[in-house]
């Protein structure tokens, strides 16, 4: 996100040299916040051969208007994510925006959560099978600090998608803290989530 500082003339290129293949940029909150940095970058990470995505902070607010909102800022990228990590979005507003985002693309982006966050709110529907709710047709990603992947909710059968392991990694190219992820199968699965 624009929190996180890129080296202006080779940061893309070492990002690349060290063997990262994908990037997950913020790109919206809300109803009208656009990451200032998130356009200038995709053009400079998709030079570089690395994939690109777009994730949406949830947050107070028409779930669709936010889903439309995102979609307006991300059009020509494919791999999105409802990023959703407190309690501004409620359940029924997350699931109004992922169909949102299925109607209009046909695809359902990725959910970024918590583990105990997520696990709380499917518990406080009564949720716990994938049939019971529609999120469980968003491939996971979890957020676990820990050496160990996260333990992930019944409604995911086929486990997580993406784990974010760190928030404190580094990166050559980035100075400071960076989230650091890993994705649970092959290079040609990992293109498969980013493209059409």
């Amino acid at each position: 996100s624009h929190s996180n500082t890129i080296n202006p003339t080779n940061g893309f290129h070492a990002i690349a040299g060290a063997g990262i293949q994908a990037i997950i940029h913020k790109a919206t909150q809300g109803t009208g916040m656009v990451d200032s940095t998130y356009a200038a970058r995709k053009v400079r990470a998709l030079a570089m051969n690395i994939l690109w995505g777009a994730y949406h902070f949830a947050d107070k607010g028409d779930p669709v208007a936010q889903a439309d909102h995102f979609i307006s800022v991300t059009q020509g990228t494919p791999c999105r994510v409802l990023d959703w990590e407190t309690d501004a979005m409620d359940y029924h507003g997350a699931v109004a925006f992922v169909n949102r985002i299925h109607a209009v693309s046909g695809r359902y982006p990725l959910l970024y959560s918590g583990s105990s966050f997520l696990t709380d709110q499917l518990h406080a529907q009564g949720i716990t099978t994938p049939d019971t709710t529609t999120l469980s047709k968003c491939p996971l990603w979890l957020a676990r600090y820990s050496k160990t992947p996260p333990v992930v909710p019944a409604a995911w059968p086929h486990g997580f998608t993406l784990w974010q392991y760190t928030s404190t990694g580094s990166v050559p190219g980035i100075t400071g803290n960076v989230d650091r992820d890993q994705f649970n199968g092959d290079s040609a699965a990992l293109k498969a989530l980013f493209h059409a």
